[in-house]
C-alpha cells in the first residue's frame, strides 16, 4: 500500500472558504481602485450635481462597505441608493453575487469539498459516481468569467440613461467604465483558477472512483503508485491556485480600504 497523507479538516475550511471572498475582492478592485478616487475629485464641479454626487458617493460607500466588513457572510445582494453611481455598483455587485451564490450551492451538491479534502470519504461514497459534476462546475466557472463584459453593459446602460436625464454628467460615467474594465484581467482570471481547481478534482474524483486505495487512520492507502503519484500531483496544483486567489483577496482588500473611507468622507462635505 502507498499512502498519501489527507490535508484534513483545516484544508476542507480553506476549500469551502476560498472562493466565496476574492470574487467580492476583486470586484473591490473595480469599484474603488483607479475609479472611484477620480469621482471623488470631480464631485464639486458643478454647483447643481454636487449635491446629488455628495449623496450617491455615500451611498456607494455603503454598499462597498457591506459587503468588505461582511466576512464569511457573503450578502446574497446589496442595495443601491437612488443617485447613478451607486445603481450601476449595485448592478455589477448583484449579478455577480448572483453567480457567486449559485456556483457555491452546485459546488455543494456535486460534493466538491468532499473530493477536494477526502472529508468523510469512503469508497461506497456518492459523490464519486458523480465525478462529471465537476467538470460542469469547471466550464460553470469558465462561463461566469466571460459574461464580465454583460455585467459591466448593464451597468453602463444605467449610467448613459442617468446621463442623459442630466443625474450625472457623460465623464464621470466613462470613468467609471473606465476603471472598471482595467479590472477585468484580474477578475476573468479568477474565475479560470476556480475553474482549473474544479478541472483538478474532477481528476482526483476519477482517481478515487477507481476504489483503488483505503482509510487507514485518516490516511488514504492506495494500491498503485500512479494513483499515489496523479492525486499528488493535483493537490499540489490545487494547493498553488489557492494560494493565488487568497494573495488576490488580501491584496485587494488592502486596495480598497483606504478609497471606499475617503468615498465615505467625500459624501459628508
Amino acid at each position: 500500500m502507498l499512502t498519501l497523507v489527507i490535508w484534513g479538516i483545516a484544508y476542507a475550511i480553506t476549500i469551502r472558504r476560498a472562493s466565496p471572498r476574492w470574487k467580492i475582492a476583486s470586484l473591490l478592485i473595480i469599484f474603488v481602485v483607479g475609479l472611484l478616487v477620480s469621482l471623488i475629485g470631480r464631485a464639486g464641479e458643478r454647483g447643481a450635481y454636487a449635491d446629488r454626487a455628495r449623496g450617491d458617493m455615500r451611498d456607494t460607500a455603503a454598499i462597498l462597505k457591506q459587503v468588505t466588513e461582511a466576512g464569511d457572510a457573503v450578502p446574497k445582494e446589496v442595495r443601491s441608493g437612488e443617485g447613478p453611481m451607486s445603481r450601476m455598483s449595485a448592478a455589477v455587485l448583484n449579478s455577480v453575487l448572483a453567480e457567486r451564490h449559485a456556483f457555491e450551492r452546485d459546488a455543494e451538491r456535486a460534493g466538491a469539498a468532499q473530493v477536494l479534502s477526502f472529508e468523510g470519504l469512503t469508497r461506497t461514497s456518492p459523490v464519486l459516481d458523480r465525478c462529471a459534476g465537476l467538470d460542469s462546475l469547471a466550464e460553470t466557472a469558465r462561463a461566469n468569467g466571460r459574461r464580465v463584459s454583460q455585467h459591466f453593459a448593464a451597468a453602463r446602460a444605467i449610467g448613459d440613461e442617468a446621463s442623459r436625464k442630466g443625474e450625472v454628467p457623460a465623464r464621470a460615467i466613462d470613468s467609471f467604465m473606465e476603471g472598471a474594465m482595467s479590472a477585468k484581467p484580474t477578475y476573468e482570471r479568477q474565475w479560470q483558477v476556480n475553474a482549473e481547481i474544479m478541472v483538478e478534482g474532477a481528476g482526483i474524483c476519477r482517481t478515487l472512483a477507481r476504489r483503488q486505495w483505503s482509510m487507514s487512520n485518516g490516511r488514504v492507502m492506495f494500491e498503485q503508485d500512479r494513483d499515489l503519484q496523479d492525486v499528488n500531483a493535483r493537490q499540489g496544483r490545487i494547493r498553488s491556485y489557492v494560494a493565488e486567489q487568497e494573495s488576490v483577496n488580501a491584496r485587494s482588500r488592502a486596495q480598497a480600504k483606504g478609497p471606499i473611507e475617503e468615498l465615505s468622507r467625500a459624501g459628508q462635505r
